[in-house]
């Protein structure tokens, strides 16, 4: 079930971005390359540990806004949680059998 945390921040998503699929994939992917770049710096030797994780909490923000875009709180009433718990499960099932849910 999605959060007061999550509820406010789909609805102010919704609000100042709107709810175009499209729209919302381009910006995951720009918000994906920035994490990218930074990643790539922290390599080099940069230490931008508190850029790098602005990055992956614009990315993570940016990418449940776009679940919820399409539709996901109309199958099983799913949340960040419960996403987190599903990834974990098929991962550790692929241990044991590695093309489940492989397509």
């Amino acid at each position: 079930m999605k959060t007061l945390q999550e509820n406010t921040v789909i609805n102010y998503f919704d609000k100042k971005y709107g709810t175009d699929v499209e729209r919302r994939y381009r910006k995951l992917q720009e918000e994906v390359n920035e994490l990218h770049i930074e990643m790539l710096n922290r390599e080099r030797g940069m230490d931008n540990t508190d850029r790098i994780i602005d990055e992956l909490s614009d990315s993570f923000a940016v990418l449940l806004h776009l679940a919820y875009c399409i539709g996901m709180e109309h199958k099983k009433d799913l949340c960040a949680s419960e996403l987190l718990r599903m990834a974990y499960e098929k991962n550790k099932i692929r241990e044991s059998n590695p093309e489940y849910k492989r397509h």
